[in-house]
Formats: structure tokens, sequence, C-alpha cells
């Protein structure tokens, strides 16, 4: 399941992608997502208790279900 998420994050176009996870500046998921990727799992990613003032680590695994079921 990570490797899909990664490949999702580096394969679709990031302005796209920040619009699907409710965010308005691009920056700003560029920086969560570069994080994101950087973990080697997702109990790791969960752990981080990232939080960027639009998604805490949690709800932007969550935001994987709207990408993925569309």
């Amino acid at each position: 399941m990570l490797q899909t998420m990664k490949h999702i994050l580096t394969h679709t176009d990031e302005t796209l992608l920040a619009k699907k996870f409710g965010y308005h500046n691009v920056e700003k998921f560029t920086k969560t997502k570069t994080l994101f990727l950087e973990c080697e799992s997702i109990q790791e990613w969960i752990l981080k208790g990232h939080y960027d003032m639009v998604n805490s680590s949690l709800e932007f695994i969550q935001k994987f279900d709207f990408i993925l079921d569309k």
C-alpha cells in the first residue's frame, strides 16, 4: 500500500494532487509530500504526528481513499 501511495505522489501532477488533498498552497503540499516520501512505513509517518495547518499525518493518509476511489 505504501508503494502505491508513493507512486501516486511521484507520478501525478502536483497541482491536481494538492487540490485533492485539500491544499490551496501547492508549496505546502509539496513539503508534506516530501516528508511523507522519506518515511519507510505508514506507521512511521503517523507516529511523526505531522501537521501542516491543512492535514495531520492521519488525515493525509485518509485523503488517499478519495484518490484511490476516483
